[in-house]
């Protein structure tokens, strides 16, 4: 499995299994493609850019990764509970990898936002991770 698609997995891992998160969202509102038409709340991870990190002797990857949080009912108190409860989930934390090591994984940036609609409320979170091969 290739790194980037290692780190999003146990991401999503983690997250599903957060008890905050899912106390502020719900059972099973953490996905990494949402379904047609799924009901607010729900958290979503997005856009991933990965690029080379690697040192003169050893390979590396640098991931940035946006996290989107979605909520109606709630609006910016729910955003701001569920944010957090991401924050304390990733920031720092230790995730196992398929065929890769995460050498750190750190919380950049939340943005909560009103949308158009005046009604739905989208959180935007921002990480930066860095993970080397295994073997």
């Amino acid at each position: 499995m290739n790194a980037a698609s290692a780190l999003a997995a146990a991401i999503l891992e983690r997250l599903l299994s957060d008890s905050a998160l899912r106390s502020a969202l719900g059972d099973g509102r953490v996905f990494d493609a949402v379904p047609y038409n799924h009901p607010f709340p729900f958290a979503v991870i997005g856009e991933m850019t990965t690029t080379d990190w690697s040192t003169g002797t050893d390979p590396g990857l640098e991931h940035g990764f946006v996290l989107h949080l979605w909520v109606r009912k709630g609006g910016k108190p729910l955003v701001n509970e569920a944010a957090l409860a991401v924050q304390t989930a990733l920031h720092e934390s230790i995730l196992a990898l398929e065929g890769h090591a995460l050498v750190n994984l750190r919380h950049q940036s939340t943005d909560v936002r009103r949308t158009d609609d005046g009604e739905t409320f989208h959180g935007v979170m921002r990480f930066r991770a860095v993970t080397e091969p295994t073997n």
